[in-house]
């Protein structure tokens, strides 16, 4: 209901007299209503009685009977279960069947570490027996040895038997623990090299007995083995005979990391595709630096050979799993327009997102693409490297994408994903005028693509008159419509020189916009080139305006509201949208009419970064109830029950929201009809003390456990570029935080030892701190940016919210205060909610 179009307030029949919301002391016969804030009244018997029934004549009328606007919603489960993004199916897509019971039995057996027999018979059988029982028996004698004269050494009597069970045991123990895993390679041989740290740490058993093994006498029978091994491999791959040659072949890992020492052979493969998981888990062999180059040569050149023969996925293989070059296995895989084993291969290998857009897009499983270019921001670089290969995709893939924005109510975003393409542009008009609906600086930078495609009079008008404007209000406006329009060309020549002149002048006018020096001279020198000369060459250069310093603090609302505040966010559009629990939620303006208001309660508010939507959130005891609200058509939808989410960030990108498990930080597609997780991370750590997000950075503040003997869980704060989720550092702090500590999206961490004042909430980069009553608002660097005074306070909890520039500070007794950067007040609100829930201005 659009409360503020309406042509006059609701009225209530109490004690024989009307009385309008707000108004109250009505008397028998009188009406009482507000008018500028003044109670005025008036007596019944004088008011004109209206007839509507004899202003319309509905004779000759045709009836029409009215359908919903929308589908039903469908009925949803109370609870939702995450449901996380489906990993292909590569046993489907190399058309293997089902395992055998038998098989099924082993892969278990593997999973668990448990020793598995062999299946060979006959001689076979044999020798593979006395090959694992000779080393065996010398690996027993010389732990005898080794351990008796240890024993003997401390005085301790031990008998031959007993350190022949321990050394048993041990090796038996070293069995369990060398089985690779399952799916992998087995065995790699390693390039001599440091060790290098995040790798997995080797079991200390198997290393123990792999070094009692190479000094016993039993280590010329396991070295002449594997020189056997090598000769019989390399004349394998000489005579090209690929098929035993690539089932034999050791893998190398290339990267200097040893893993898990082993001295067994690598088993024979099942399968020569390509592997998309990586044998990050598998043993190595301790082959030195010439064997390593010799096996190199041999698979690089078995690699030439393998693809001019038109055996490509074995090819793939060689550089995928025994080269470990998965890119160069990818490459050679879409040049033979296999893009699924690709894509496959590129995602599973963690290539970069837009590789494997492309790939997905190219083997037509295009949902998967758009899923992958969702959770990592790679839609315009995925269509950058579909252009150089594929044109007409790369258009699919871009008008992908302007759905994408506008699923997501990304009005702008929408935008300027089309503008790129003319083709597009008029798809996005409707985003345009529901962008210029929403108002605030957005509006202003919708309206010079407007101006630029449709340079109508009307337009052009519109335009000069924002332009000529003086007023401080405006200058937001003045400076998002000037930069957007600078990067632009208008259709008409004539009315691009016009208003790139009018552009200029209140550049000049405004004293730069408050901008940065390199982007004033790049917007002075676009305009300059496209204005009148005359005109350009009289006016000055633009002088930067100087950051006003921090004033006297901003006054709150001396009387608190009548209503309990749970969150408040000033939006730029020059509305206030509140969360007023159980009460319900509310859309204000900026002098306190009513805009909208919805009965759905709300304790949080998770407020998209583009201000076209925004999430409900209301939480109980263990679930969240989450509600999506388009703020354009004001339209209300549930959208799930979430269970098990110890925090939700308060601000998201429209169509990905990022939230904390248990288990670590979960990314939500709340597009979807039912929970999705596209996105994980912090899965190692023990616990997440806190997590702060921008539109273009998030950190996360962790205790991350230790493997090393002896250490303590260290505290580490972990930030990731947004949307693309980059790993930028994950610098080490200080052990032992205090109770409290809250991290900023820079990075940096907040501690209360170390702030005189308690740091009261934080959101973004922005975090606010209490004293006597009035709040200071600060930087990432720790600079007050300005204050708010709130009288009569006693001690009651102030937040703290930032979007689009502006920072809202409230306090839970319903006063709302918003301020922009330049310190200028947006808002100042006394939320009071009585009888029609009427909302005053204090």
């Amino acid at each position: 209901m659009r409360a503020e179009h309406a042509p006059g307030l609701p009225l209530r029949a109490v004690d024989g007299g009307l009385v309008t919301p707000g108004a109250y002391g009505a008397r028998p016969g009188e009406i009482t209503w507000l008018h500028a804030g003044a109670t005025r009244t008036g007596e019944l018997n004088r008011l004109p009685v209206l007839r509507p029934a004899e202003w319309l004549d509905p004779t000759g009328l045709t009836i029409t009977e009215l359908k919903p606007v929308q589908a039903p919603e469908p009925q949803v489960s109370p609870i939702e279960r995450f449901e996380e993004m489906k990993a292909p199916d590569l046993r489907v897509a190399a058309r293997i069947g089902r395992p055998s019971g038998r098989t099924a039995r082993v892969a278990a057996e593997l999973r668990e570490g448990a020793p598995t027999t062999s299946s060979h018979g006959g001689l076979a059988g044999c020798l593979t027996v006395l090959v694992v029982l000779i080393p065996a028996a010398m690996v027993a004698v010389g732990t005898v040895l080794l351990f008796g004269a240890l024993f003997h050494d401390t005085g301790l009597h031990l008998s031959p038997i007993g350190v022949g069970a321990i050394a048993v045991i041990l090796y038996r123990l070293g069995r369990r623990r060398g089985h690779p895993m399952p799916g992998r390679t087995g065995t790699t041989a390693g390039r001599p090299g440091p060790h290098r740290a995040g790798g997995r740490r080797p079991h200390l058993l198997q290393r123990a007995l792999t070094w009692l093994t190479v000094r016993t006498p039993a280590m010329p029978v396991v070295r002449r083995r594997h020189e056997r091994y090598l000769r019989q491999l390399t004349r394998a791959f000489q005579q090209s005979r690929w098929d035993d040659a690539l089932r034999q072949a050791i893998a190398l890992n290339g990267t200097g990391h040893q893993g898990l020492m082993t001295l067994r052979l690598p088993s024979r493969r099942t399968s020569l595709r390509p592997t998309p998981i990586p044998g990050s888990g598998s043993a190595s062999v301790p082959y030195g630096e010439t064997v390593y180059q010799h096996l190199h040569d041999l698979y690089r050149s078995a690699a030439r050979s393998l693809e001019e023969a038109g055996r490509v996925e074995e090819a793939a293989f060689t550089l995928a799993d025994l080269l470990n070059a998965p890119g160069e296995a990818v490459d050679l895989l879409e040049r033979h327009k296999k893009w699924r084993m690709a894509a496959e291969l590129a995602e599973g290998r963690a290539l970069s997102p837009d590789l494997t857009v492309r790939l997905w897009w190219r083997a037509g499983d295009r949902e998967r693409a758009s899923d992958i270019a969702r959770s990592r921001g790679a839609f315009a670089s995925g269509i950058t490297l579909l252009e150089r290969v594929d044109a007409a995709a790369a258009q699919d893939l871009r008008r992908a994408w302007v759905l994408d924005r506008q699923a997501a109510g990304d009005h702008v975003g929408a935008v300027e994903a089309a503008w790129p393409d003319e083709s597009l542009r008029s798809s996005v008009l409707t985003d345009i005028q529901a962008g210029l609906a929403l108002g605030g600086p957005d509006a202003a930078h919708l309206f010079a693509h407007l101006v630029a495609q449709w340079p109508g009079d009307a337009a052009r008008g519109t335009a000069q008159a924002l332009l000529d404007g003086d007023d401080a209000d405006g200058m937001a406006a003045r400076s998002r419509f000037g930069q957007a329009f600078a990067s632009l060309r208008c259709a008409d020549a004539a009315a691009d020189r016009d208003l790139a002149t009018t552009t200029l002048r209140a550049l000049v006018r405004d004293e730069g916009w408050s901008l940065d020096g390199r982007t004033l001279d790049r917007l002075t020198q676009s305009l300059s080139d496209r204005a009148d000369p005359l005109a350009a060459a009289d006016l000055p250069r633009p002088r930067r305006r100087r950051p006003s310093r921090g004033g006297p603090p901003v006054v709150a609302a001396a009387s608190p509201g009548t209503v309990t505040v749970f969150d408040a966010v000033v939006l730029a559009g020059g509305a206030v949208l509140v969360a007023c629990g159980d009460v319900g939620t509310r859309l204000l303006t900026v002098d306190g009419r009513v805009r909208a208001r919805w009965d759905t309660p709300a304790h949080q508010l998770v407020v998209a970064d583009h201000g076209g939507a925004a999430l409900l959130v209301t939480h109980r005891e263990t679930v969240s109830d989450v509600h999506r609200l388009d703020l354009v058509t004001r339209r209300v939808r549930h959208w799930t029950t979430l269970s098990g989410l110890r925090l939700v960030l308060p601000s998201y990108d429209g169509g990905l929201l990022t939230a904390v498990q248990e288990d670590g930080i979960v990314v939500l597609d709340t597009l979807s009809e039912r929970p999705r997780v596209v996105w994980r991370e912090m899965k190692e750590a023990d616990a997440i003390l806190s997590v702060s997000r921008t539109p273009s950075a998030l950190t996360a503040l962790g205790l991350i456990p230790v493997t090393a003997p002896g250490a303590d869980r260290l505290v580490q704060a972990w930030t990731w570029d947004l949307p693309t989720w980059t790993l930028r550092g994950r610098p080490t702090v200080e052990s032992g935080m205090a109770q409290g500590t809250r991290v900023l999206a820079s990075g940096r961490v907040l501690s209360p030892d170390r702030h005189d004042d308690p740091v009261i909430s934080a959101d973004g980069d922005l975090y606010v701190t209490t004293s006597g009553g009035t709040a200071g608002v600060r930087g990432p660097s720790g600079e007050v940016k300005f204050q708010v005074a709130f009288p009569d306070s006693d001690g009651q909890v102030v937040g703290l919210r930032s979007h689009a520039g502006i920072a809202t500070v409230f306090d839970h007794r319903g006063r709302v205060v918003g301020l922009d950067a330049r310190g200028a007040v947006q808002a100042n609100l006394r939320v009071v909610v009585g009888v029609g829930s009427r909302v005053s201005v204090g």
